[in-house]
């Protein structure tokens, strides 16, 4: 009883994340008995197993007859004994590592969960640990019931009912292509008239504009994944409790269509397609859920500088434990299965895949979805085996006004990467000749917010909302004329234009109406489930028609650079530096004497075939007096990047750089300049700065 209490009140925190976010349970396929046997396991199967090894730590420790010659030990004849003293001290570390986490960091943070681990362990040893037992029945019991008061966890519990695809008879059949991305506002992709989409830098969607009705005025009914992408499939308005599984969500396009249609759904954060109709879904992997378990509980005990190296786990709900080695660049790749899907529209009309009936496929891609790891031509920079969050980042917001261009900066850079993506659909598809016959559907999910002190999921004020609640909305129809539409609709607004399109009517009540026709919501009409200052909820505000673009913080191109820089997204500066990018810097200017030290983070780069090209400069700076207006990288005479450090205690600062491919190509580290650069009254002033890694 006493390690089971010891073990239960040290997984309080693990089972209150699980119960606040039972998404984590859903997306592993963990439902009816696999959802009780994995609480049991972690709950009472960590139980058995320290009071085993105090068993084991007993007999070993009488069989040596250490009891008799160490005095200090000589009343440890128990397991339970030797179990509060020694492997009691397991549980009892992991409870003042989540306390010591808050107050310290790094080895400081050990250390001091250490002390507090053993004065504990000397003041059970000292007590009669049967009687503190009887103390500890509550705790034991104390997790599986806390889990229990979630309604979404009971109703995992409580197992999925069977579903399957009616036998709904389409007149005139025609082949769906559902396509979602993830974070994505439009304000990221028009261009300075607000008007139309930014060709220049995003090719692609700009083309699907073009081929397709654009609707301009597009909003999502939720501000996260789990609750919008459920509203795209079932046209109805979500609801707070809801998880996003089929039996949550029996009434789908995936569910409604799959006794017609030959369905291929991609959900990598879902499961709204059963079992009966994707045969891939629904499964769970032991081994994969312990370890990822096992990186959460991480995330929850351990001090900041320690999780920074801890695989990320804001991407998903899974799949986050990856060995770091020399091959391995990413965790997880979304494209892996995107690609897949390019080369089955490209090959539609081939013998070994051409469809006995019509093809339905619904493909969720997480692009440009953090984290953000790619280049616009697909490469990766992220560090081996985990990627890091921008400087000044947390859950709160952005520190500064800096750091959410830095984070604007990577972002643009994988939307960049997501556009060549969709223009490679478009080609497969038109080479195929799908396009013309198919029903094509391209929307996001929800948007995402790059401002200072607002968290990006936050509708905090008016500006804010426009960017979580405008989304893209694109639908092509065979035989459609494409063009741009200004009418207010929304993402719940796609299963009703599919029924118009098939001819048929849902068999369900729905929300939305059809893009095509009917009545389309007005914006007092609306409301989007999401997080506002007051907590979550349904947030209504007055949705604008008007569409602003994003203020990117990218320097505009000019032709008065000296040398001229790679591409658009590297243009960025810290305000009154813009016209340093890409110019002639001269060496003799640099005081010589380094009056600072750049210590980097673990290597960020390209694989390369001449070794590793240096692409993004991470680290602190130190030694610095008062912290320097800019830190700039230079290369052959050449400025390649600037950025301002973000203040952290102790007056250093953190820095982020992202360098063009002509200050990285064929280039070692070494062969880059670090300098520190004031811009006081008389003039600017630069000075060296030493440059070491970790």
């Amino acid at each position: 009883m006493l390690l089971g209490g010891l073990w239960s009140l040290a997984l309080l925190p693990l089972f209150e994340l699980l119960r606040r976010q039972p998404e984590f349970l859903s997306a592993q396929g963990l439902s009816g008995w696999s959802l009780v046997l994995f609480v049991t396991a972690i709950w009472l199967g960590g139980a058995v197993a320290l009071s085993s090894c105090a068993l084991v730590c007993t007999l070993f420790l009488r069989q040596l007859r250490l009891l008799r010659q160490l005095r200090f030990l000589r009343l440890l004849h128990s397991p339970i004994d030797v179990g509060v003293v020694v492997v009691g001290s397991l549980p009892v570390l992991l409870f003042f590592s989540r306390i010591t986490s808050q107050l310290a960091d790094g080895w400081l943070a050990l250390v001091l969960s250490l002390v507090l681990t053993i004065a504990a362990a000397v003041t059970l040893y000292r007590s009669k640990p049967l009687g503190l037992a009887a103390w500890l029945i509550p705790a034991l019991l104390a997790p599986p019931l806390w889990l229990s008061t979630s309604a979404s966890v009971r109703s995992l519990v409580v197992g999925d009912r069977p579903i399957s695809g009616s036998a709904v008879e389409i007149s005139e059949p025609v082949p769906i292509v559902l396509l979602i991305l993830d974070e994505l506002p439009i304000a990221s992709l028009i261009d300075a008239t607000g008007e139309t989409i930014d060709g220049h830098r995003f090719p692609g969607f700009a083309r699907l504009a073009e081929e397709s009705l654009w609707f301009r005025n597009a909003t999502t009914v939720a501000d996260n994944t789990l609750h919008a992408v459920p509203s795209v499939l079932t046209g109805k308005r979500p609801q707070p409790q809801q998880l996003a599984r089929y039996s949550d969500h029996p009434e789908n396009l995936l569910v409604w269509l799959g006794g017609t249609y030959d369905v291929r759904a991609a959900e990598p954060l879902t499961q709204l397609c059963p079992p009966s109709i994707c045969q891939e879904q629904g499964r769970s992997d032991p081994l994969g859920l312990t370890l990822d378990t096992s990186v959460i509980l991480g995330h929850l005990v351990l001090p900041p500088s320690f999780r920074a190296e801890l695989p990320d786990i804001r991407r998903g709900w899974g799949n986050f434990w990856r060995p770091p080695n020399e091959t391995l660049w990413s965790s997880i790749d979304p494209t892996v299965d995107f690609f897949e899907l390019i080369d089955e529209l490209r090959r539609w009309r081939a013998a070994d895949v051409a469809p006995q009936r019509p093809r339905f496929w619904m493909h969720h891609l997480v692009l440009p979805h953090a984290p953000w790891r790619f280049l616009p031509d697909g490469s990766e920079y992220v560090p081996l085996g985990t990627s890091r969050p921008p400087p000044g980042y947390s859950e709160e917001g952005f520190a500064t006004d800096w750091a959410a261009r830095l984070a604007l900066q990577m972002y643009q850079a994988q939307l960049a990467y997501l556009d060549t993506l969709i223009l490679s659909m478009l080609e497969a598809m038109e080479e195929s000749g799908l396009w013309d016959e198919a029903l094509v559907v391209v929307a996001a999910d929800h948007g995402i917010v790059f401002a200072e002190a607002v968290p990006p999921r936050m509708f905090a004020d008016e500006a804010t909302q426009q960017d979580l609640v405008r989304v893209p909305l694109f639908l092509k129809v065979p035989g459609l004329e494409p063009g741009v539409r200004d009418v207010p609709v929304e993402t719940i607004d796609v299963p009703a234009t599919v029924a118009e399109v098939l001819g048929e009517g849902l068999p369900w009540e729905s929300d939305g109406s059809s893009l095509l026709s009917g009545r389309l919501a007005e914006a007092a009409d609306r409301y989007v489930l999401g997080w506002g200052p007051e907590g979550s909820g349904r947030v209504v505000h007055e949705i604008s028609q008007d569409r602003d673009r994003k203020a990117l913080g990218l320097v505009e191109e000019r032709g008065d650079l000296s040398v001229p820089v790679d591409h658009w997204l590297y243009r960025i500066a810290p305000g009154g530096w813009e016209s340093w990018i890409g110019a002639r810097f001269d060496e003799s200017i640099v005081e010589p004497t380094a009056v600072a030290t750049l210590t980097l983070d673990r290597q960020f780069g390209l694989r390369a075939s001449e070794g590793l090209e240096p692409a993004l400069y991470t680290g602190l700076v130190d030694g610095f007096e008062n912290l320097p207006d800019v830190i700039a990288a230079t290369h052959a005479g050449v400025v390649c990047a600037l950025t301002e450090p973000i203040p952290t205690p102790g007056g250093r600062g953190r820095i982020q750089m992202l360098l063009p491919p002509r200050c990285r190509e064929g280039a070692a580290r070494d062969a880059l300049s670090i300098v520190a650069g004031y811009e006081p009254a008389t003039g600017t002033r630069w000075h060296a700065v030493n440059v070491e890694s970790r």
